[in-house]
């Protein structure tokens, strides 16, 4: 890739690519990368027509990758692919759980419709601080991680999921969340949610979309009430090194 300099003129760019081209198939090299800054989006046609393939798009550049062994399989991965969503489940000392319905979005056109208050993970953000922040944008509530409770895996293969998503995958976390202080006032996110509150956790889980048997709904919310309850274990998110490089991550696991 190029740097974020000014964009090379487009003859002398496919010269020189083509000529690099050359050179790395010679070389023996299988697989090369592209990345192109939007200063120099005149430049695509150029590879494109070079034998590059859009491979994903970000706001600081396009990724294009080239495969220059044809009788090997190509073994570039593909682009991102998987959305990862949370939710907080957070039940209080009065068996209430923490419920919103939003202002926009599919559910806020369904009558009665009350949901968890969640979010997308952000780019590199742990899921269990991403579930503590979404919980205190929507509700006002400060709450803490205790366990990562059920997930479900959504294959978006229609159209009708829309362009942001067809073609991905979406993993939906609920997670077990206490609340730091029970008796701090509510207050729904202005932008986003219509209204907040603690609902008895027998009736959330008798609402209408909650309680058809054999449905993912049915079936979350009580696998992630048996995890609240204490009746069920949730996956611990602890932070390790890895021990055989530098660095470490998150990891979620059940209790040892």
């Amino acid at each position: 890739g190029r740097g974020r300099g000014p964009a090379p003129d487009a003859a002398a760019f496919e010269a020189d690519l083509w000529h690099s081209l050359r050179e790395w198939r010679r070389a023996g090299h299988k697989g090369v990368w592209l990345r192109v800054h939007p200063t120099a989006a005149e430049l695509v046609p150029v590879a494109v027509r070079a034998g590059f393939s859009f491979h994903r798009a970000d706001p600081e550049c396009l990724t294009l990758t080239a495969w220059l062994a044809p009788q090997v399989e190509n073994k570039l991965p593909p682009g991102p692919s998987h959305f990862i969503g949370v939710a907080g489940f957070v039940l209080n000392s009065r068996r209430e759980v923490l419920c919103i319905r939003e202002k926009s979005g599919p559910s806020a056109r369904l009558p009665d419709f009350w949901k968890l208050p969640g979010g997308l993970v952000d780019q590199h953000e742990d899921i269990r601080t991403a579930v503590v922040r979404e919980v205190a944008e929507e509700t006002g509530l400060a709450a803490e991680f205790l366990h990562l409770a059920t997930i479900q895996e959504m294959h978006h293969v229609s159209k009708m999921a829309g362009p942001a998503r067809t073609g991905t995958t979406d993993l939906y976390c609920i997670c077990v969340l206490r609340a730091k202080d029970e008796a701090q006032q509510l207050v729904p996110q202005a932008s986003e949610i219509a209204a907040c509150q603690w609902m008895p956790l027998d009736e959330f889980l008798s609402l209408r979309y909650n309680s058809r048997e054999g449905t993912i709904y049915h079936k979350m919310y009580r696998a992630a009430a048996r995890v609240a309850l204490g009746h069920a274990d949730g996956l611990e998110g602890e932070h390790l090194p890895f021990g055989l490089v530098e660095g470490s991550n998150t990891l979620y696991s059940s209790k040892l």
